[in-house]
């Protein structure tokens, strides 16, 4: 059978490339794509039976791809490897004929299990069916026990999602695998790695758990034990987790840090013990010689104080408006040392404060008519690569670095347009100074923010329109007074302005002297 791989990352295709078992389960690589257009051109003249594909993609995505496959080869089998884990996505890949929908980090034996069942057949075997309706069911729980107010039990969870929960405590783990990655141990290797040194030691420990890989970064792991079990399980924990990140140390140089979450006896309150974790880990960036950070009392929550201040927001606003990604640095830096003791006090709150950034900026991109394609996408590959920072002072250049990139990026063709949009400005002005014209008129005229004209003309014509327009009109003025053929008030309104007295005013600013002493002068200096 032969098998297609498409993913607009090369190193992803590569990956599954290797992770799979060829020769054992007879299959052929036909080839490795960057997109869904390619894949239809090949089909267009070859033959496939398997495509494993990514949900996003430039050109023709997943979904799309899908479409057009079971329509026009609806015999081809479909397994889905993406990042998101958002459920609506496995819905519209089972829905245009996926066989599968698997998360990033790809799961070895988990891929080579869904292949396994596409090439035997065997699809309609309850055991197997059971394995895949697991492994997709987990996209769905994971989401859910994150979230307060679940409403099923426990016996209706199992039943639902293909677990063994029984009545006890439930614990979650936040594991977090920060820092640079070597050549030969990339971010999936490592998780899957720890993955398995952790996975036999749990398995004597506890009457159930499971595994969640939320990106390349991080990892959640459910515990469940019963009531007489407890003890044990909080005794023995520490060790366990202990020896395994020293086996993992022994293996790679990669660090690992892990959040542990307070034990809660009931279902619907897994969340809490999530969210501690979450929260623990983040302490990480200033105890980065204690690799488990236990949750305390309170670390289901965070403070709720400002962040940013309103002041803080209009001036990034005005950075990001203004193409100054220097001073948008600059701005981040000022943000977080002012939070500095409370960040301290609560480490959840830096990346918190991340997050809030973050979003104010695709706001701020949008509202200057540069949006992000994906405002959520943007927001949480951006917190992957904050998670996977050591310190405070690398999450910090780390944010600026995103934020400058994007600005140098998406308004670099509008810095392109500067002379022409400086130019259109000038010929406006000079048509139009005698009525009362605002920089947002011209704005209105040329289609684009009035805070990014007022830049480009500053740079351009090295003064700004205020100035410009005072001058085009001071100087029609004077041509107005040689001729004398006007009295001060017809000329003031000829140049665009109402009042008399503030024309003199403005004139004698710009000149040196009044309307009626320039005239007097001009006279003279034509008798002589």
């Amino acid at each position: 059978m032969k098998v297609l791989i498409a993913d607009d990352e090369i190193h992803i295709c590569t990956l599954l490339k290797h992770l799979i078992d060829w020769e054992e389960l007879g299959l052929e690589l036909g080839g490795m794509f960057s997109g869904g257009q390619e894949v239809l051109e090949y089909l267009s003249t070859e033959t496939a039976d398997i495509l494993i594909c990514d949900i996003e993609m430039p050109g023709v995505d997943g979904i799309e791809l899908m479409q057009r496959l079971s329509k026009e080869w609806p015999e081809m089998k479909i397994v889905v490897v993406s990042g998101f884990r958002n459920f609506e996505y496995a819905r519209s890949a089972m829905q245009y004929g996926a066989s599968n929908y698997l998360l990033k980090p790809i799961d070895e034996s988990e891929l080579n299990e869904v292949l396994k069942a596409i090439v035997t057949s065997v699809w309609d075997n309850p055991k197997q069916k059971s394995m895949m309706m697991r492994v997709s069911g987990r996209l769905q729980f994971f989401d859910l026990m994150k979230k307060s107010g679940i409403k099923e039990d426990l016996s209706c969870v199992n039943r639902n999602y293909n677990y063994q929960f029984v009545e006890g405590t439930f614990r979650c783990l936040r594991i977090v695998f920060p820092g640079k990655v070597t050549e030969n141990d990339t971010p999936q290797l490592i998780m899957r790695m720890f993955e398995e040194i952790l996975r036999p030691k749990l398995s004597a420990l506890c009457q159930e758990f499971e595994f969640f890989r939320e990106d390349s970064v991080n990892m959640c792991v459910l515990l469940n034990s019963d009531k007489e079990e407890e003890n044990a399980v909080s005794f023995a924990l520490d060790g366990i987790l202990h020896n395994a990140i020293v086996e993992l140390g022994c293996k790679t140089q990669s660090r690992v840090y892990i959040g542990v979450g307070f034990p809660v006896r009931e279902f619907h309150d897994i969340y809490l013990s999530y969210k501690a974790a979450e929260n623990a880990v983040c302490a990480r960036i200033y105890k980065n010689d204690c690799h488990i950070l236990y949750a305390g009392p309170e670390d289901d929550k965070i403070n709720n104080s400002e962040i940013l201040t309103a002041g803080e927001r209009r001036e990034f606003g005005r950075f990001i408006e203004e193409i100054e990604p220097d001073s948008a640095g600059k701005w981040i830096e000022q943000v977080f040392h002012r939070n500095e003791t409370l960040f301290h006090l609560q480490p959840p709150l830096v990346f918190e404060c991340c997050r809030k950034i973050l979003l104010l900026f695709s706001n701020i991109m949008e509202d200057i008519s540069s949006p992000l394609e994906n405002k959520e996408n943007f927001v949480a590959q951006s917190m992957s690569e904050i998670d996977s920072c050591m310190t405070e002072k690398e999450i910090r250049i780390k944010l600026a670095g995103i934020i400058e990139n994007i600005m140098n990026e998406k308004l670099s063709v509008k810095l392109a347009n500067l002379s022409a949009y400086a130019q259109q400005a000038k010929r406006y002005i000079e048509k139009h100074y005698m009525e009362n014209i605002t920089l947002e008129t011209i704005a209105g005229q040329l289609n684009i923010n009035p805070t990014y004209l007022s830049v480009v003309f500053k740079n351009e014509v090295k003064m700004n329109y205020s100035k410009y327009l005072t001058m085009v009109r001071m100087e029609n003025a004077k041509e107005l007074l040689r001729k004398c053929d006007k009295n001060l008030t017809q000329i003031a309104h000829a140049v665009g302005y109402d009042r008399t007295a503030y024309f003199s005013s403005v004139f004698k600013t710009y000149t040196g002297i009044k309307p009626m002493e320039y005239q007097r002068l001009y006279q003279k200096g034509v008798s002589e």
